[in-house]
């Protein structure tokens, strides 16, 4: 997932003595890229993540480590099937495919499916990133019928909530929407899922008229 630590070894040899550049390069594909504001479909697809001089003896090995963490500010909005190319002194090698994502799966549980106007409903849920690991970060839920939005943190992956019904709600099925995501230290979303789920308000009789009519034998 966006945000998560990576780190690649990468062995340099030449038959000869040679003095060049290693550079790393990440290549993905179904990638998009943010400019003015607009995300647009990209054709450049690849991003240097790494350059730096090397120099060895011939048919001496190098080992090289590379630790990164792949945050927008490195990798912009790349993601999809990605793998990493290395060149160097005209040899180019790429490592195995992997998958970038920013995409969490939220699970939504509501203690009951039918429900009167002013009575509790208890949300509660789990969010996990892609990647296995549990989500930190926040929970919007709206219920857009009713008007009632509210916004709860999801710890260690986990959530709840409860809500009060308004005593005037709508009779009939209610829509609970929303999206589980975390932030970066700028305060920019990165990983997300959406959710839904439904529930039925009641309808209450709040008077009874009633005639009574006499009758003479």
């Amino acid at each position: 997932n966006l945000g998560d630590d990576f780190s690649i070894n990468l062995d340099v040899s030449s038959n000869s003595d040679t003095n060049s550049f290693l550079i790393a390069s990440l290549i993905c594909s179904n990638s998009n890229i943010i400019l003015n504001n607009t995300n647009i479909a990209s054709n450049t697809n690849k991003i240097e993540l790494y350059r730096a001089p090397i120099s060895v003896k011939a048919f001496e090995k190098k080992g090289v480590d590379i630790s990164l963490k792949f945050d927008s500010s490195l990798i912009s909005n790349l993601e999809g099937s990605c793998y990493i190319e290395a060149s160097y002194n005209k040899e180019t090698s790429r490592s195995q495919t992997f998958l970038i994502t920013r995409g969490v799966d939220v699970s939504l549980l509501i203690e009951g499916k039918q429900f009167n106007p002013g009575e509790l409903i208890t949300i509660n849920g789990l969010a996990i990133k892609e990647n296995g690991a549990n989500l930190n970060g926040f929970i919007e839920i709206s219920i857009e019928i009713l008007g009632i939005n509210i916004v709860e943190q999801v710890n260690d992956g986990k959530f709840n909530a409860s809500l009060a019904l308004p005593e005037k709600s709508t009779p009939g099925v209610a829509v609970v929407s929303g999206k589980a995501y975390e932030k970066n230290s700028n305060g920019d979303i990165t990983n997300f899922g959406a959710f839904s789920e439904t529930f039925r308000v009641k309808q209450i009789a709040k008077s009874i008229d009633m005639a009574l009519g006499s009758s003479t034998i």
